[in-house]
């Protein structure tokens, strides 16, 4: 069966609000994620355990060690001097701080700086990757929003059809056709209009007919001596 406009233009518009919707909230999840200091809990946690690590070994250690876990976990970690800290400008960036950590960040990056105690020596991370939302949460999110879209078709569809049998039956019976009624409605919503609008058909058509009879008649006496 055709589908009509109106089902495609509701559809859409209904599919088109989700997304945007959906789309608004991941943009407040992202800004919340930024702004909480949990969430760089990981890269916290890492440059924590490392400063222990390190500062169980003669600081001549220290820059190896260092360059030795940015190798191994692919991150750009350092260790550089308070001085050299200082002297980076941070004034386009967001700031948050916690203990012996210093997080900057901007657009998607973040930058961390962690004070090792007791010394002049800090280890940074960044530009690194701001913390997103799993993965597998982004794949539940399409999984909803496919189910979503199915859900508001099924739902729509029996509107649609019957809408535009209404349309149809209305057009013909703008057109002269008095007998033209609308087929019995599957949608629930749509059932009461249906239900007024072959009553009022029905109703118009009887008028018609009773106007017609008045009308022979009135002609069949005026006829008459």
């Amino acid at each position: 069966m055709k589908l009509g406009r109106s089902f495609f233009n509701l559809y859409f518009f209904i599919i088109s609000t989700f997304i945007i919707f959906s789309w608004a909230l991941d943009e407040v999840w992202n800004s919340y994620l930024e702004q909480d200091i949990e969430s760089y809990t990981g890269y916290k946690t890492l440059m924590m355990a490392t400063g222990d690590y390190v500062q169980k070994h003669p600081k001549e250690e220290w820059e190896e060690i260092i360059a030795g876990a940015a190798e191994r976990w692919e991150l750009p970690l350092k260790l550089v001097s308070l001085a050299e800290v200082e002297a980076i400008d941070h004034t386009d960036h967001n700031a948050l701080s916690h203990s012996n950590a210093h997080i900057y960040y901007f657009d998607d990056q973040v930058m961390i700086h962690y004070l090792l105690k007791n010394s002049d020596s800090v280890i940074t991370l960044g530009p690194a990757k701001m913390p997103t939302r799993p993965r597998v949460k982004a794949t539940y999110r399409v999984m909803i929003l496919a189910t979503f879209g199915i859900v508001i078709f099924i739902w729509l569809w029996p509107m649609s059809r019957d809408l535009e049998q209404l349309k149809r039956a209305t057009r013909d019976f703008g057109q002269g056709q008095f007998d033209s009624t609308a087929p019995a409605a599957k949608s629930t919503m749509i059932a009461p209009m249906i239900a007024s609008f072959n009553m009022m058909a029905a109703r118009i058509k009887r008028l018609i007919e009773a106007h017609k009879e008045l009308t022979n008649a009135v002609s069949h006496e005026l006829r008459t001596p």
